[in-house]
């Protein structure tokens, strides 16, 4: 049951961003389409979820103040008053609720959307703490599909034009294949340097506009080695179709579980650019890698919008082991078939062409 906590916070996180972004971009029809989508989401987890009664209480908040926005990025008059900046407070917030105890909620003078959750709470620790299937909030409509999508579902078609099966492979463990390690540069098919991308429109960004992603500042880890992953580029069959395209990265130990300090981010949307979808992004690792168990790994999930199913859909993902952390040069990383395997177990590539993700790793050494 912590799995399911985890995937529905993450699914809130993910769904408070998107609305964040179409908001910045004022798009207030779409926003309220998200924010609203939240709010359905959130009261359904109170009875479909075994979730702490600390993050019941900040998500009721959550809850209120997202609604409170939504009405304020479509009203002229300046009644409602919740600024964005207060809402985009709120994501990492919600992307640390499964590890920490929820901090005071931010916003003053939010009073939670679900007035009688103190009944509710203990209508679930009669229970023994865990949710009743079947009861429902005051309130509370029918969550509707998932804005996120990782599963065998896919109506993209393969990349690389393959329609093939392609054999598993064996669960992931040290290197990768020589010969994946050892790509030539002319294999790379276009290793140039990325800053360098035509500014005439080739490198266009893809989708409406430039989102802000959620992406976290460096630390500094005294005495300690701390870890930026700069992506910089994927190849894929026609990068022109995929709409707002970005990378997910998290840290998950070996049995596929959330590290404290490897909570999601997510990269602004990328450009596409000479059959790549360009990125040019540092994601900076919010734990130092003396600290990383050695078995654990960096999840790079790449996502995009589908505008005709109205979801963000992972298209494919790729890892990079601890001991890869330890190279400055640039990787060329293979691309899995989703869904992601947090466990790498049974992982299948997406193409057997060489389609690879660039990736270079900075370390900022003590």
């Amino acid at each position: 049951m912590e799995g399911a906590v985890y995937n529905r916070l993450s699914g809130f996180r993910d769904t408070l961003a998107r609305a964040a972004t179409f908001d910045s971009w004022g798009q207030v029809l779409e926003a309220d389409r998200e924010y609203r989508k939240l709010v359905s989401d959130i009261q359904d987890s109170f009875s479909k979820v075994p979730l702490a009664e600390e993050q019941m209480k900040f998500l009721n908040k959550l809850a209120a103040a997202v609604l409170q926005r939504a009405k304020t990025a479509q009203d002229l008059t300046g009644e409602y008053g919740l600024r964005l900046e207060q809402i985009q407070v709120l994501i990492p917030m919600v992307a640390a609720l499964h590890f920490e105890t929820p901090p005071v909620f931010p916003i003053p003078d939010i009073v939670g959307l679900q007035r009688d959750l103190q009944s509710i709470i203990a209508a679930r620790t009669s229970h023994g703490g865990k949710a009743l299937v079947g009861m429902r909030p005051a309130g509370a409509v029918a969550s509707p599909e998932s804005v996120l999508s990782d599963d065998g579902e896919d109506d993209d078609g393969d990349d690389g034009g393959d329609s093939q099966q392609l054999p598993d492979l064996p669960a992931h463990g040290g290197k990768r294949a020589k010969s994946k390690k050892t790509t030539s540069k002319s294999a790379m098919d276009g290793g140039d340097n990325l800053a360098s991308t035509d500014s005439s429109g080739a490198g266009a960004a893809v989708g409406v506009g430039a989102g802000t992603g959620t992406l976290l500042p460096m630390k500094h880890f005294p005495g300690q080695t701390g870890i930026t992953i700069r992506i910089l580029k994927i190849r894929m069959k026609d990068p022109t179709q995929y709409l707002e395209p970005f990378f997910t990265v998290s840290i998950k130990d070996e049995d596929g579980s959330p590290l404290r300090g490897g909570e999601p981010q997510d990269t602004p949307p990328a450009k596409h650019h000479d059959g790549f979808v360009v990125f040019d992004q540092d994601v900076h690792l919010q734990i130092p890698y003396d600290q990383m168990p050695e078995q654990a790994a960096v999840f790079l999930e790449f996502k995009h919008f589908k505008f005709a199913r109205q979801k963000i859909s992972t298209k494919c993902w790729c890892l990079l082991e601890k001991d890869e952390l330890a190279s400055s040069e640039e990787l060329p990383l293979e691309i899995y078939k989703k869904p992601t395997r947090y466990d790498r177990k049974g992982l299948k590539l997406m193409t057997n062409l060489e389609f690879y993700l660039y990736v270079r790793i900075i370390r900022h050494e003590p």
